[in-house]
Order: C-alpha cells, then sequence, then structure tokens
C-alpha cells in the first residue's frame, strides 16, 4: 500500500490521543494561569482597570476559541480521556452551568445524526441546534428576505453569549429537558437518578468550584469585601462568553448557513486569500478554517473523517491519491460531493447496500444500487474501470448542492481501486 494511502485507513494512536487531551489540558492550566495574572495586574495597577482588562479579555477569548475548536477535535476522534480528571476540564469557564462532558458528546452526535446535510437542519430527527438555523434561515433565500432577516439574525451573537450553545447554560436546560427520554409509561428514565443526575452533579460541581475561586480573587487579593467578588467575576465571565461564541457562531451558525455555501459554490479557486488567511489566525491555523470550507463532508461522514487537522489531511491525502489537485481545487468541476463519494465507498465492506438511500441522499449521487464496491467501478453503473492501467478513468453524475446537474470526471489510482476493492 502506498504510504500516501496508508494514512487514510490508520486509526489514532495511543500516543496521538494522549497528545491530544494533553493540548487540551494544557489550554485550561493556561486559562487559569492567565486569570491568576489578571488579578495580579489589576493588583498591582488599580488605577488602569480597563487597560488591565482588556490585555486579559482579547488574549483569553482567543484561547476560549482554541478550546471549542480542540473540543471539537477530540470529540471525533478520541471521546474517552487517558485520565478521568482530564473530562471536567473541556468547558468549565464557558458558563455558570453547562452539559458534562458525556451529554456534551452525545448531544453533538445527536447533532450530526439528525443533520447530515448540513442544509437540511433536523432531516432525520431533531437536532439541538434548530433554533439558531431557525433565526438564520426561516424566510428562504436571504437575497429577497434580506429584510425579515434584520429581525432574528442580530440575535444570534445575543443567545450564544447568554448560553444558548453546546457549552453554554441555556444549551443544557432545553438539552435536559428532552434527554433521557422517559420511557414507554411516560416515566422518568430508569438511569436518571443513577447515572445521568449524578454525572451533571459532578461536572457543575467543578464548574461552581472554578467560579468560586474567581470570585475569591476578585474580593481580598484586591481589597475589595467578599460580596464585590463579582466586579472580578464580570470581565472574566464576559470575556469567556464572548470566546465561546465566537467559536460556536462560527461551527453552529457560519457553516450551516445559506450565504456562506452560495460563496463557498461561486468562489471554487478560493480567490479571497486574504479573507482565508485572516480567518485561519482567527480561529487558529488553515486546517481549522479548512474544516470550514468544507464542513459538508465533515458532517456527511464525520466519523470517517474525523475533523480539524484529520479532515485536513485526508482530504488532502485524498485529493493526491485521486489525481485532484487541493490546494487550487474548483468545487464546480470536482466538488465535495466527488470527495464524499470515495468516502462512501471506503466506509464498509458493501457501502451500496447497507447504506444505498442514505448515502445517495448525502452526496446526492445518481449511482444505482449495487453489490460490492467492485461494481461501483464497472461500466454497468455509468463509470469504467481498467485496472490493467495505472489509473482507471471514472465518470459519475451527482448533484452539486441542488443547484444544478454536472458530470465529474477524475482519475483513479490502480492502488487506490484495490484498496476499494
Amino acid at each position: 500500500m502506498p504510504p500516501q494511502l496508508a494514512f487514510l485507513f490508520t486509526k489514532i494512536t495511543p500516543e496521538q490521543m494522549i497528545y491530544m487531551w494533553n493540548v487540551l489540558t494544557t489550554i485550561f492550566i493556561v486559562q487559569c494561569l492567565m486569570i491568576l495574572s489578571y488579578c495580579f495586574a489589576l493588583a498591582s495597577f488599580p488605577d488602569h482597570f480597563w487597560t488591565c482588562t482588556l490585555c486579559f479579555a482579547v488574549p483569553f477569548a482567543y484561547i476560549c476559541i482554541q478550546q471549542i475548536y480542540i473540543d471539537h477535535d477530540v470529540m471525533h476522534g478520541v471521546t474517552f480521556p487517558p485520565y478521568e480528571f482530564q473530562k471536567f476540564l473541556t468547558h468549565p469557564f464557558s458558563d455558570f452551568l453547562s452539559l458534562p462532558w458525556e451529554e456534551f458528546v452525545l448531544e453533538h452526535a445527536r447533532h450530526h445524526a439528525s443533520t447530515v446535510d448540513l442544509l437540511m437542519q433536523g432531516e432525520f430527527g431533531w437536532d439541538p441546534e434548530e433554533f439558531h438555523y431557525t433565526l438564520q434561515q426561516w424566510a428562504g433565500p436571504m437575497g429577497p428576505n434580506w429584510y425579515k432577516y434584520l429581525l432574528t439574525v442580530p440575535w444570534i451573537p445575543v443567545i450564544h453569549f447568554f448560553g444558548l450553545n453546546d457549552t453554554g447554560s441555556l444549551f443544557a436546560l432545553e438539552w435536559w429537558m428532552s434527554f433521557p427520554e422517559a420511557d414507554a409509561s411516560g416515566k422518568c428514565n430508569k438511569e436518571f437518578w443513577s447515572k445521568w443526575f449524578p454525572r451533571r452533579v459532578k461536572h457543575n460541581a467543578f464548574v461552581w468550584f472554578m467560579w468560586t475561586l474567581v470570585w475569591l480573587l476578585g474580593t481580598y487579593p484586591l481589597g475589595r469585601p467578599l460580596s464585590e467578588g463579582w466586579r472580578f467575576v464580570l470581565p472574566v465571565t464576559c470575556a469567556a462568553r464572548t470566546g465561546f461564541s465566537l467559536a460556536w457562531m462560527f461551527i453552529t451558525n457560519f457553516t450551516h448557513s445559506l450565504p456562506w455555501n452560495k460563496f463557498l459554490e461561486n468562489d471554487p479557486g478560493r480567490t479571497w486569500p486574504v479573507l482565508h488567511n485572516v480567518m485561519a489566525l482567527a480561529v487558529g491555523g488553515k486546517h481549522r478554517w479548512n474544516e470550514m470550507l468544507f464542513h459538508d463532508v465533515h458532517h456527511a461522514f464525520p466519523n470517517a473523517l474525523g475533523t480539524g487537522p484529520l479532515v485536513d489531511l485526508r482530504l488532502h491525502v485524498t485529493c493526491l491519491a485521486l489525481g485532484v489537485q487541493y490546494a487550487d481545487m474548483p468545487m464546480n468541476q470536482h466538488g465535495r460531493s466527488f470527495c464524499g463519494c470515495y468516502y462512501a465507498v471506503r466506509e464498509c465492506d458493501n457501502p451500496c447496500r447497507s447504506h444505498n438511500h442514505h448515502w445517495r441522499r448525502l452526496r446526492h449521487c445518481s449511482l444505482p444500487p449495487c453489490a460490492s464496491p467492485l461494481q461501483w467501478l464497472q461500466p454497468l453503473h455509468g463509470i469504467t474501470a481498467n485496472t490493467g492501467n495505472a489509473t482507471a478513468a471514472a465518470t459519475a453524475t451527482c448533484h452539486y448542492r441542488r443547484h444544478h446537474h454536472q458530470f465529474y470526471t477524475f482519475s483513479i489510482p490502480k492502488d487506490a481501486i484495490r484498496l476499494l476493492i
């Protein structure tokens, strides 16, 4: 197997798992040190409150953005931490009440299960994020209805700031009202008191403990009475909420919005290098911004593809393996649907039989049912394969973004065909 293809089929090693969780733990430690430094700065320069606060708030908000993206990366790659205590460090400063890590993962899995096509929210059941999508898409296309969205879109950052996101208090209350579901007789779920309630208490006890320490830092160290700890808590929580809100607005609203996906469709050559570089800096690197550019692929195959650096590397390696230029890949010619088709074939031993209906809806490909991945390459289905040569020419009719039909032609190396079979 060529090394550039072997990467596609490798699993995360224990060393990589420990590394990812160590990065997340390091972010929590840095957050604590920044709060301590802020307290020290206020104690040393009491007459420069706004200077000290801004110097603390901007980098603290930025590191909170990084924390959410790493949470998202870990969630899709290495869900369970090496050490039990690390699950309490994923988002303790996001709000005064939040979901424990296990339910954070569950609600995000529910989001992926119900919204496979990121422009068809709640297609397969209730999506915990549906309220956000309603605010930004209730009136249809943005162009002729732009004035209607002036009534709802401005509220999106507000509801994020006050906790209606995956790590916020309002979202936690919404989730707890729906999960765990009652049994058939309508009684409380039998595992609620033995499993779910203790987890929620433990997690939020740690959250309240951390905020109690923040409150205490704002009292005696700054020469204030115990009742005035809120004066220190307020700027800390505002900075944290700003960072978490910005991160979730990108993940929840930005990537799922009709205008952004329309922009990507009309900008196949990535002709806005300044925009891409600025946004890559804002979200913590080009690999994360690349996930915004290919978020539909992530939604189509969240487990096979992963997220963050994984989705960037695997897309890059896949396009190299299939002879497609990735850096300047025109989506209207090779398209994301093509990448999705490739992953659908390698997702299981018999993808077309077990996933055909689901897969066809996801990637909008007009391939009929088949008995094996090999038949996916046969002329019977409009695809020709010549395994005796170095490459096989393949043509499939795909529906890209439901706007227009096109024929995509690409070359698959012989080694890739052998792997698919």
